[in-house]
């Protein structure tokens, strides 16, 4: 019978502490709530004109020229490194960059 007493004291155990951990789960949840506002939109590789992309090529080949790194030369323009392939190449191409199914 001891078996089945140690057995009991363990789900009772088990049931207080995870109604504790539900409770803690929920009030942290409506902190965290609370605290996060909403992500806006932002400006960025989306937002600009077919100028501005060519001009960010320009300035993304002119950090690589001086030394940077691909990636980083990227990043300091703001633009991930597929981006820029895929506008490089729809420049090779004779594609606007803009396009949506680009």
């Amino acid at each position: 019978m001891a078996s089945a007493d140690s057995i009991s004291n363990f789900i009772s155990w088990a049931e207080q502490r995870i109604a504790k951990e539900y409770e803690t789960n929920e009030r942290l949840q409506k902190e965290c709530d609370e605290l996060v506002e909403p992500i806006e939109l932002r400006e960025g590789a989306y937002c600009l004109t077919e100028e501005d992309r060519h001009d960010t090529i320009h300035e993304i080949e002119y950090f690589i020229k001086n030394g940077y790194p691909i990636k980083h030369a990227c990043y300091e323009c703001g633009v991930h490194t597929t981006t820029y392939y895929r506008w490089k190449r729809n420049i090779k191409n004779g594609l606007a960059t803009g396009t949506a199914s680009n």
